[in-house]
């Protein structure tokens, strides 16, 4: 295991973890209820002089012209109209959502109330999105650098020292014909040498083996023809 690759893949893991917590952090402290003070003040203006008008809808959807939703309930909790489905539509409903509840006074006297919805729910749940979507590729980036290490290893150190088991294990069955393959592009390149070296020297050295082995033959047989023929001779005299 290179050591330059470790320093690099932590590094780059370093980089990319500081990255997304710095993106969620800000992404957090931008999940405030937006303040619409100017527009809230107009809609409820606009809603308490048209509110005869108003009043005799019935649960009706309208299409908010302002950068906000809300909906509108008169004096006896009754919905008169709303903007957006799935909005709080009572009281005790906006209450858990943390709206904005303000009264719509007509003639100096209550008669209903401005629900402004809370969109920190949504933003929520959308920035949660985002960084499980960053937090996703950030594993998937490691997984694929991990799988990529994995292979390289594989490559690099599992199959070379593979070929030298069987080299091995060749040598030691006798074959010193086949030759070891070289790549010096693997963690074991440099002993590739050294091995195919040591296989040439013991071929040599059964070749000189078997040479010399052929040589004794070779003298004893010219041994006993030597000592043969005088032995004949001596045979066939004293006959």
């Amino acid at each position: 295991m290179k050591r330059r690759f470790i320093v690099l893949y932590v590094i780059l893991f370093s980089l990319l973890s500081g990255i997304i917590c710095a993106y969620i952090l800000h992404s957090s402290s931008e999940q405030v209820m937006p303040q619409y003070t100017t527009e809230i003040n107009r809609l409820i203006i606009d809603t308490g002089e048209n509110w005869d008008e108003i009043s005799t809808m019935n649960n009706a959807f309208v299409e908010s012209r302002e950068a906000l939703d809300y909906a509108v309930i008169d004096s006896e909790s009754r919905l008169v109209c709303y903007t957006k489905e799935g909005i709080s539509t009572t009281v005790s409903a906006a209450t858990g959502h943390f709206d904005i509840i303000r009264d719509i006074e007509v003639d100096g006297k209550a008669a209903g109330k401005l629900i402004v919805h809370n969109p920190y729910a949504e933003q929520k749940r959308l920035s949660d999105i985002r960084n499980a979507r960053m937090i996703g590729c950030m594993a998937a980036l490691m997984l694929i650098v991990s799988v990529i290490y994995f292979v390289f290893l594989r490559k690099r150190v599992v199959e070379p020292f593979g070929k030298l088991k069987g080299f091995a294990v060749r040598v030691a069955g006798g074959d010193l014909e086949t030759p070891l393959e070289m790549d010096e592009g693997n963690i074991f390149g440099a002993f590739t040498e050294s091995f195919d070296i040591m296989r040439e020297e013991l071929r040599a050295s059964r070749k000189r083996e078997e040479a010399a082995v052929k040589s004794r033959k070779e003298l004893i047989a010219e041994l006993s023809h030597d000592i043969k023929t005088p032995v004949s001779s001596i045979k066939a005299m004293v006959d």
